[in-house]
């Protein structure tokens, strides 16, 4: 793989500044494999059970990796 450029460095920063905000408006993110969630709510209760049905919106990140469900 190669090193990003200037300008794809930048894009990152923006891409990662957007979910931040979203985070701080009260919304919770959870990336499950390769694919990032939009969540109303935690992405699993106190007991450790997966909550998918508090996900709102999802986008595939090809390359993300994390953890699953």
């Amino acid at each position: 793989m190669r090193e990003p450029t200037p300008q794809e460095v930048a894009k990152f920063r923006r891409a990662c500044k957007a979910l931040d905000e979203l985070g701080r408006s009260g919304f919770h993110l959870y990336l499950a494999n390769d694919t990032m969630h939009l969540m109303t709510g935690p992405s699993h209760d106190d007991a450790g059970h997966k909550q998918q049905d508090l996900v709102c919106a999802e986008h595939l990140i090809s390359g993300a990796g994390g953890g699953d469900w």
